[in-house]
């Protein structure tokens, strides 16, 4: 009797545990996937990736600038004062100057603080200069893609380095002082809100790209193609997590607590993308544009060029980190 005693209390432990373990790991699937849950939604937010870089690009055309984090305003991303492509290089006549021009201007590296431009290149002296040209000098209209702004010049020996640096003459670097409106832009400024401005971007003040592109791409070309990377596209965020070209169809996005951005058209590529952006020369190939013509083309933003990446326009401004995560808004 004691015998068959002992064992019923042995059973009755051994089904308690079972039990206990039972309700344990139930409880803690469902705190599990609740959380999981609410890591991948909030409201009608989709979790979709993290930021996995912030790039800013002080001149236009010249070395982008990785930060760690960045103000998200309405003319672009904006770091200890200096906004993205908050300067443009121009010539003795008023015209644009960019890497169309002269591809190793993407050697350029232009480091900055609240009050100065840090310049380097290849074979040439370090030059320091300010940031914010004197009051007194005259605004120059500076037009591109059609948007006009205005602009101030910074200190002429700026010009004369970049002239020196790039064989020419007659160069001047503009700081702008009136914004550029995205509607104006030839071609694309249909997409765009009466409210959207920009510096001297080609046309949005933000470029957004997902890592998953551009390992597709790569898989794209041919096995003697050079690697591709996001300098090629330079984009100012590069979104990691979504799966390849899922940007198309992200019309807005929430970065991290508060900064929110709207899609305004796909960002239509041109043939800078085939520079390589180590040695400031285009790629024998020409890829890879010639590649992306094949397969991404998209005649209701430009028949003659490809796609590549987003161009978005903010409707509420915020910080952002590396890191931060991405929602795709639903509502």
């Amino acid at each position: 009797m004691s015998s068959m005693s002992n064992n019923y209390m042995g059973h009755g432990i051994i089904f308690s545990s079972l039990t206990a373990v039972v309700v344990i790991a139930t409880t803690g699937f469902y705190f599990w996937n609740s959380f999981v849950r609410k890591s991948k939604t909030q409201g009608s937010n989709i979790h979709i990736g993290v930021i996995d870089k912030i790039v800013i690009y002080p001149i236009k055309s010249c070395k982008g600038v990785e930060v760690k984090e960045a103000t998200c305003t309405k003319l672009g991303l904006s770091v200890n004062g200096i906004t993205d492509r908050q300067f443009i290089i121009t010539n003795g006549s008023g015209r644009k100057v960019t890497m169309s021009d002269y591809p190793s201007l993407c050697l350029v590296e232009c480091r900055f603080d609240e009050h100065y431009l840090y310049l380097s290149a290849p074979n040439m002296d370090d030059i320091k200069v300010k940031n914010k040209p004197p009051v007194d000098i005259p605004l120059v209209d500076v037009k591109l893609f059609g948007s006009a702004g205005k602009g101030r010049c910074l200190d002429n020996q700026l010009g004369r380095w970049l002239s020196k640096y790039l064989e020419t003459s007659d160069l001047q670097v503009i700081a702008i002082t009136e914004h550029r409106r995205s509607e104006n832009v030839k071609e694309l400024g249909r997409f765009a809100k009466h409210s959207d401005s920009l510096a001297f971007g080609n046309f949005s003040p933000y470029h957004i790209n997902n890592t998953a592109t551009i390992q597709d791409i790569q898989r794209h070309l041919a096995f003697d193609s050079p690697t591709v990377s996001h300098r090629n596209f330079r984009p100012n965020i590069l979104i990691a997590g979504p799966g390849a070209y899922n940007e198309d169809s992200w019309i807005r996005l929430r970065l991290g607590d508060s900064a929110v951005l709207r899609m305004m058209a796909p960002t239509s590529r041109c043939g800078l993308t085939s520079v390589d952006p180590d040695a400031g020369q285009v790629y024998t190939d020409i890829n890879p544009f010639k590649t992306l013509m094949t397969y991404r083309r998209n005649p209701a933003v430009n028949p003659q060029r490809p796609t590549c990446g987003v161009s978005m326009g903010i409707d509420r401004l915020g910080k952002i980190s590396v890191g931060d995560p991405v929602y795709l808004m639903t509502d």
